[in-house]
């Protein structure tokens, strides 16, 4: 698996044309703090009805009124986010080097040490649902942040203290 600092640039986009800026902005300071959001919607298993949660490495709350990932004006984000991504790359596929890199998978953790994300190992069902992830900076607005990742939870694994989400690229289910 490797740092983010290792994610290929080319992959990200602001969530709007305002927010590049100060995006692009962000990722060209290599000393700037980053902040990350980790967006992502669940089956409830009782209703069959999706479900958006949020949250973030530092606590974060949605300051504009237009959907975001499934987040609106208002939606709490706990500071729950332990790793907020770390991915594998393959630049061969089948024992054969390809022509483009593939971004297979990856790791999530979230903190669980008080039981609070408890209820997710029985009321939701994660697998083969989308997951965001966005970086931004400290002042940023919601639309300010930009996705480094957007594709699907493969697995969830729970412990005592954290709930750890396997992602996959979207594009992986293709080659399979």
């Amino acid at each position: 698996f490797g740092a983010f600092g290792e994610l290929p640039f080319s992959t990200l986009r602001a969530a709007d044309s305002d927010a590049s800026s100060r995006f692009l902005e962000l990722l060209s300071n290599a000393a700037a703090e980053r902040r990350f959001l980790v967006v992502v919607t669940p089956y409830k298993r009782a209703t069959a009805n999706t479900s958006t949660f949020g949250y973030s490495t530092h606590g974060f709350t949605t300051d504009v009124t237009p959907a975001v990932v499934g987040l609106v004006a208002g939606d709490v984000l706990d500071a729950r986010v332990v790793n907020p991504l770390e991915f594998e790359r393959t630049l061969v596929a089948g024992g054969v080097l390809g022509s483009r890199t593939l971004t297979t998978t990856g790791v999530v953790v979230l903190n669980n040490a008080d039981g609070g994300l408890d209820n997710l190992t029985t009321d939701f069902a994660f697998e083969g649902r989308a997951v965001h992830v966005l970086m931004g900076g400290e002042d940023f607005s919601i639309l300010d942040y930009g996705e480094v990742f957007g594709g699907l939870i493969d697995q969830v694994e729970y412990d005592f203290d954290s709930i750890t989400l396997r992602l996959r690229d979207s594009g992986l289910g293709i080659e399979r």
